[in-house]
């Protein structure tokens, strides 16, 4: 069955309220792979989990007009979940965003003298690699691309920062060489999607924006290169010249090789 724990506002004895952010639905795989009968997910999306913690939070928080909150859930429901794979037991354990292998986590921000803001991550997966896309890169950026294309992202810097952390044709090839001569299974890229869905007043415009975080594992394995050397060649490629940028780069770098682990 499906395990599905949503956000909740609690209030303790004071009155005073706090928010327990995790979200997840959870496929109990425990009777798969015995015969033919094997466990099915209870819903054919994510959309009734997403839905129903999205809304009640936009409402909750009191910075959402109605079709501020409309305009929010579209989004969600057109864009977001279409992309994300359907509750299938075989895909639980790749899931890394949470402890309980979730691919959807909400939350809300609070700040001094700020509206409280709902925000929420998605992890896409690809599916069954092909063979001109064995690492599933080209799913993915296809993913990636229309989900920044419906909240008006920079897809400039996107596109830059995907290229910087997924693996070249070459790099790729050698890869694929290595993993199956190994195991015979090949390694995916895991990447995960947050959006900050920024509240306004009644005659505001809706504004989302999106984060997109990359892991370079893929490319220290294809590579033989640091994480550290990777991350900071991909932090100088977008940074442009910001020499802010490279500054603070530079002094959280001193701290991960002397005080920190490398």
């Amino acid at each position: 069955m499906i395990e599905t724990r949503h956000s909740t506002i609690a209030q303790d004895a004071k009155g005073s309220s706090r928010n327990v952010s995790e979200v997840y639905s959870r496929v109990d795989h425990s009777s798969t792979n015995k015969g033919r009968f094997q466990a099915k997910p209870l819903v054919s999306s994510w959309l009734p989990t997403i839905n129903n913690t999205l809304s009640p939070l936009m409402r909750w928080t009191g910075h959402y007009p109605e079709k501020l909150q409309d305009y929010y859930l579209n989004f969600a429901r057109e864009v977001v979940v279409p992309r994300l794979n359907p509750p299938r037991p075989a895909d639980w354990p790749k899931y890394i965003g949470t402890h309980e292998h979730a691919p959807y986590e909400i939350s809300v921000a609070f700040a001094p003298r700020k509206k409280a803001k709902v925000r929420f991550s998605v992890q896409p997966l690809v599916d069954t690699p092909v063979v001109d896309d064995p690492l599933g890169q080209k799913e993915l950026r296809k993913k990636l691309d229309d989900m920044a294309i419906a909240c008006h992202a920079d897809r400039k810097r996107q596109v830059a920062f995907l290229d910087a952390v997924f693996l070249t044709d070459e790099e790729q090839s050698g890869l694929v060489e290595k993993g199956g001569e190994a195991t015979g299974e090949l390694p995916q890229q895991n990447v995960f999607c947050a959006f900050d869905l920024e509240p306004a007043d009644e005659d505001g415009d809706p504004t989302i924006y999106m984060k997109t975080y990359l892991f370079p594992q893929l490319k220290a394995l294809a590579t033989g290169r640091s994480l550290m050397d990777i991350t900071e060649d991909v932090l100088v490629r977008l940074a442009d010249g910001d020499q802010a940028l490279l500054d603070a780069w530079k002094m959280l770098r001193t701290f991960l090789t002397t005080d920190g682990k490398d």
